[in-house]
């Protein structure tokens, strides 16, 4: 026999091995203990997985709760872009691409003037719009006006102004003061056209989908309706014919509308007497106002943005559908 201690070969019926000295008999011994600890420890380890397996069964994934997130997501998302991009524009609106607005013109017996056709429409209606108009238009920094045309001043007129100097931030707590630091520029004493400028009232409303400041007041204007003359006559004398004017009261609707570094301020005008009659108008021609380019809303890459020609938010509601789709297919 074999030693399985030095291998060294020996008769079969020696007790120990004559060059080690191991002696057979304990060896076995040895051998049997060591494999009953190991069979033991592999039956203790298979129970424990096999209870560990039935106590805690594999959690599946839930599709419904992605998808119900999803769709919350992608509701929210849509709600965000279809507001952020406002109104469509009217047809047949008047547009203004350099100051990024739009406007309905009323179409009984009003015209579109600016500083582009300015010139041929005085020449046009010159004896259909009264002097006095005309000058205020012609110093005027509108960047549109739309009149009524008439013979006098109760004809009534819509103008939109740009102001580049920012967006005010308003609410229902600092309207007022908003309202007294923009009509401050108004009156007479502040190089406006206005003298004794009165708000009736003011309220926070929507045009286009932004919240805009309404602000309904009065005030009078003075109109020349002739200049003074000086004449002289043979004798060296001077003689002088003092101009006759015309004091108008006048109400307004002026309506603020934020835009992107920038703000329009609306103004409906006409005289005291015909203001009721003309209020419809007006307000159907504020809520015409468009503003074409929008402030994107927070994660504007997303609402705003596009990937080879595709809105963003379209490219990514697209990618989370198929995403949730293919992983419950792959999961079933």
């Amino acid at each position: 026999m074999k030693c399985p201690g030095c291998g060294f070969e020996q008769e079969d019926k020696t007790l120990e091995c004559q060059r080690c000295q191991l002696i057979f008999s304990k060896w076995e011994e040895r051998q049997v203990k060591k494999q009953l600890a190991e069979d033991v420890k592999s039956i203790s380890s298979t129970t424990s997985i096999t209870s560990t397996t039935e106590s805690e069964p594999t959690k599946k994934p839930k599709p419904l709760l992605g998808i119900i997130v999803l769709l919350l997501l992608v509701g929210f998302g849509v709600w965000v872009f279809v507001k952020w991009k406002g109104l469509p524009i009217p047809e047949g609106a008047y547009r203004d691409d350099k100051n990024n607005f739009a406007i309905s013109c009323p179409s009984s017996g009003w015209i579109i003037m600016n500083s582009e056709n300015f010139t041929s429409m005085i020449q046009q209606y010159k004896d259909q719009i009264p002097q006095n108009l005309m000058n205020l238009i012609s110093q005027s920094k509108a960047a549109v006006h739309l009149i009524k045309i008439s013979e006098s001043m109760q004809g009534g007129q819509i103008n939109v102004v740009v102001s580049k100097s920012g967006t005010p931030k308003f609410n229902e707590k600092n309207k007022d003061e908003v309202v007294k630091y923009i009509t401050s520029s108004f009156t007479l004493e502040s190089g406006g056209v206005f003298q004794d400028y009165n708000v009736d009232s003011s309220e926070i409303i929507e045009v286009d989908k932004l919240k805009s400041l309404k602000i309904i007041a009065n005030a009078k204007m003075q109109f020349t309706i002739s200049q003074p003359i000086y004449t002289t006559n043979s004798w060296g004398m001077t003689t002088f014919t003092p101009g006759s004017y015309e004091t108008y009261e006048l109400k307004f609707i002026q309506t603020i509308v934020p835009g992107v570094d920038k703000f329009y301020v609306i103004t409906c005008m006409s005289d005291q007497n015909l203001f009721n009659d003309l209020n419809t108008v007006f307000n159907d021609t504020v809520n015409s106002f468009r503003v074409t380019k929008r402030s994107v809303p927070f994660f504007g890459w997303v609402f705003g943005g596009k990937i080879f020609g595709i809105p963003t938010i379209y490219v990514m509601i697209m990618f989370g559908i198929l995403s949730t789709f293919f992983r419950w297919v792959f999961n079933h």
